[in-house]
Formats: structure tokens, C-alpha cells, sequence
């Protein structure tokens, strides 16, 4: 039996995935989305 816990983006700092891209635009070069925040997953695996 294995027991494992992973954790994703521990500190918690925004990681940004997009950016506006069009030049004219007043938003240009700020972000659109970001990635999942804070995530802990706990795997339990039994194996015979």
C-alpha cells in the first residue's frame, strides 16, 4: 500500500496564462487567465 500527498502552487502566487495582444487595445499586455490556485491531492494506491 503506497500513501503519497502532492502539493501544486504552494505559495500561492498567481501564474498567469494569457496576455492581451492587441496593440490598440487600452488592456495590451495584461493578463486574461491564470492557472488553478492552491491544490493538494492525496493519492492512496493498494497493489496486489
Amino acid at each position: 500500500m503506497t500513501f503519497a500527498v502532492d502539493a501544486f502552487n504552494v505559495p500561492n502566487h498567481t501564474n498567469f496564462t494569457q496576455y492581451v495582444g492587441n496593440v490598440q487595445s487600452r488592456f495590451y499586455g495584461l493578463p486574461t487567465s491564470a492557472l488553478p490556485a492552491r491544490r493538494i491531492q492525496f493519492i492512496l494506491r493498494a497493489k496486489f
